[in-house]
């Protein structure tokens, strides 16, 4: 993962709502298929009380830390957890979380990345909601870049012509027959 670790993505389902044994799930995840100890994830709050988004980082110490902003409450959020060499904002549909998420970098020998689950000696942890539109990036948002990512794509106007080769604009028609 570089020095940086940025996640944008927009996951939705209320963690009250999930089945009992279900409230550890995660949307995203490093580990190691070896070992179990170098381990760092993002998922629903592990005991299930509230629709806090739970960031999991072992070792520098294990700890789980949650968000103030609540994530899985049934409303699409778009999340960007952004990384610079241990110190962590989160972003919640492009507003900072006001939770401390930073920790001392160390080195993890880590192997596999997982969107929706765990994926070390076994498979843990399988998220049940939807993710869509992940973004990995070799260095740390901006809150500009953030809110980039938030503003939806201008659609292209659905009355004008589009040309073969991509371009908008008028072109001539030619009757076949």
């Amino acid at each position: 993962y570089g020095d940086h670790r940025d996640l944008p993505s927009v996951p939705t389902r209320r963690s009250s709502d999930l089945p009992v044994g279900q409230r550890d799930l995660r949307i995203f995840s490093e580990g190691s298929t070896t070992n179990n100890t170098p381990l760092f994830n993002l998922g629903t709050h592990n005991s299930g009380a509230n629709g806090a988004l739970d960031a999991y980082i072992r070792p520098s110490p294990a700890r789980h830390i949650y968000s103030t902003t609540m994530v899985f409450d049934d409303t699409w959020h778009h999340i960007a957890w952004v990384d610079d060499n241990g110190q962590v904002t989160l972003y919640v549909d492009g507003v900072a979380d006001g939770t401390n998420f930073s920790y001392t970098r160390v080195a993890r020998a880590t192997d596999t990345t997982t969107i929706g689950g765990i994926l070390r000696g076994s498979v843990c942890c399988e998220f049940t909601g939807d993710i869509d539109d992940v973004h990995l990036y070799d260095h740390a948002l901006s809150e500009g870049e953030v809110a980039e990512l938030m503003a939806p794509a201008p659609l292209a106007d659905s009355n004008a012509d589009w040309a073969a080769d991509g371009t908008q604009g008028a072109q001539d028609r030619k009757s076949v027959g």
